[in-house]
């Protein structure tokens, strides 16, 4: 039997829910995406569920965000129709990733779109009744040749704060959020050529928006205790008030989304998605989580769930004002960690479909290119604080050589067993324990650290490497496959598979009789270089079966 050292509690268990990305359904996914906050939830969501947690991954899409209106207008689509379809392959992305997820909600579905209008609805009543609502009248420009607003999706220029190329009212490079009238070098972001006509240069048009005092979660302090790296993004929040003075956006003037309840905003405002909007799709997924499994709800004040929202630098600001639109009046709690993660670049520039630098995960699956291979070198360039670059030569290299030496460790060791029986955990047994721990360490919340996580792995290859054949046991084995489990998942379950072990890696599964199955287990297939330069040339597809009447081309 296990011995009881190994079977240590890890913390009471406990209910958890992670929410990752809040992507917009208006392109499909590339590794780009999945590099940074969809990994890093699933690779935390393994983590605790082999620790003996209970673990529910529920995630929707940004359905209303207004760049679904630049697609639908690129392609002539409808807008809503253009998210549905987006929202579609984004799914297929993530389950053919092994990026576990419970449900992932369609806001636009009847019996979500109903309860979001009413969320966001019951936030500003909320809002009001406290005397946190305030209109502010704004001057922003307007285009004459389409008669909208420039604001959202439709406005073009540089971050007020790095100067870096921006649309609408935030930077993707610094993470700044800002005012549609603090735009430096404002103007209609261009469709494809042809596709605007001449006409008057914009002029200026008074604007009435609506705004909210933000409650006191938003101090720093406050935010600190929440958020992880918090050197990093805590400037983030800083420089949001330098540039909000006037408290927290909450309707948006491009008339397409959820309608703004009470009078005052004009020229078409609606919900802001990053606002009211996340709020409520916060509160359909906790809605979900407690109807469909019977639970407390995950988001509401008496529940005792641990939650986790994970997303980019550019989503700092719209998870943390969570913290800030909170309500006596609301049965509504913000998240209790908010993980976050720099860009990941791809040969030393942003994933970009218009200048053919990309690969779509749809294409790489659709190749059958090794999906853990790939998770795996995503998670050595996890840009929890930094910028990190994916480069398909060194990726071909680093799979080839894990492959070999997993491969190694694994079949050394079983033949070195043979048919010797189980053994106490014996010489393994501390440093399995220190192994675990550390392994702890880094998956810890807030500070979650995947990168460290392969190091642990790589630490405990090494030492079966180093270790004489004499000296090695099944507990090597069944050590290696939960440091891998959570990076690895496929891998991993064929290696526990082997074992003759059911169900997924767990600490809490002994091994009572082990043995060798070898079919069951079957190594990594490194991607070959040729196939992935290919992918990086069909910025067309992403892989996936196409809807006869759209063409499926991402932005």
């Amino acid at each position: 039997m296990i011995d009881d050292d190994l079977r240590r509690p890890y913390g009471q268990p406990r209910r958890h829910l992670i929410v990752a990305g809040y992507p917009t359904p208006n392109g499909p996914l590339h590794l780009g995406h999945l590099g940074g906050p969809f990994l890093r939830a699933d690779v935390l969501r393994r983590h605790l569920l082999s620790r003996g947690h209970s673990v529910r991954t529920v995630g929707t899409s940004d359905s209303w965000e207004s760049n679904i209106l630049f697609t639908a207008a690129k392609r002539q689509w409808d807008p809503s129709r253009t998210a549905g379809h987006y929202q579609g392959r984004i799914t297929a992305a993530l389950r053919d990733f092994e990026l576990a997820h419970d449900a992932y909600l369609d806001i636009h579905a009847a019996q979500h779109a109903t309860a979001h209008r009413r969320y966001s609805d019951e936030l500003v009543d909320a809002l009001h009744a406290e005397g946190r609502l305030t209109l502010r009248t704004e001057q922003l420009l307007f285009d004459p040749v389409y008669e909208r607003v420039l604001a959202g999706c439709w406005l073009a220029g540089r971050c007020p704060g790095c100067r870096s190329e921006a649309v609408g009212n935030s930077c993707e490079s610094c993470g700044l959020w800002f005012g549609p009238h603090d735009m430096l070098d404002a103007a209609p972001r261009p469709l494809p050529e042809g596709q605007r006509p001449a006409g008057l240069s914009p002029s200026s048009v008074a604007v009435v928006s609506a705004f909210a005092t933000p409650a006191r979660g938003m101090r720093p302090e406050e935010v600190a205790a929440r958020i992880g790296h918090v050197d990093t993004y805590l400037p983030i929040v800083e420089a949001y008030w330098r540039w909000n003075p006037a408290g927290i956006r909450l309707t948006y003037p491009i008339g397409w989304g959820v309608p703004w309840p009470m009078a005052g905003p004009d020229h078409g405002s609606v919900h802001y998605s990053y606002g009211t909007g996340l709020v409520a799709a916060s509160k359909v997924i906790g809605r979900y989580v407690a109807d469909r499994y019977g639970e407390p709800d995950p988001m509401g004040r008496a529940g005792d769930t641990t939650t986790i929202a994970v997303g980019g630098v550019d989503a700092v600001m719209p998870w943390l004002v969570l913290l800030g639109l909170t309500t006596t009046r609301q049965d509504f709690r913000p998240y209790d960690y908010f993980l976050f993660n720099q860009f990941l670049d791809l040969h030393g520039a942003k994933f970009s479909t218009s200048r053919r630098h990309t690969i779509w995960v749809g294409d790489y699956v659709a190749a059958g290119l090794d999906v853990d291979c790939a998770r795996l070198y995503l998670a050595t360039l996890s840009p929890a604080t930094r910028t990190t670059d994916f480069r398909c030569e060194v990726f071909a290299d680093f799979a080839a050589a894990w492959a070999a030496r997993l491969d190694h460790a694994v079949l050394t060791t079983v033949k070195s067993l043979a048919d010797r029986p189980l053994e106490s955990v014996g010489p393994a047994g501390a440093a399995l324990i220190d192994a675990l721990a550390a392994q702890d360490g880094c998956l810890r919340l807030p500070d979650t650290d995947i990168a460290a996580a392969v190091e642990v792995l790589d630490g405990w290859l090494a030492r079966i490497d180093a270790t004489r054949a004499d000296d090695l046991s099944w507990w090597h084995l069944w050590g290696l496959a939960l440091f891998a489990a959570p990076l690895m998942p496929g891998w991993a379950g064929r290696l526990w598979a082997a074992l003759g072990l059911d169900g997924e890696p767990s600490v809490h599964t002994a091994i009572d009789a082990p043995g060798w199955i070898a079919q069951r287990y079957a190594g990594l297939r490194p991607p070959a270089i040729g196939v992935l330069r290919t992918l990086m040339a069909r910025p067309s597809t992403d892989g996936y079966p196409d809807d006869p009447t759209i063409t499926p081309e991402g932005t």
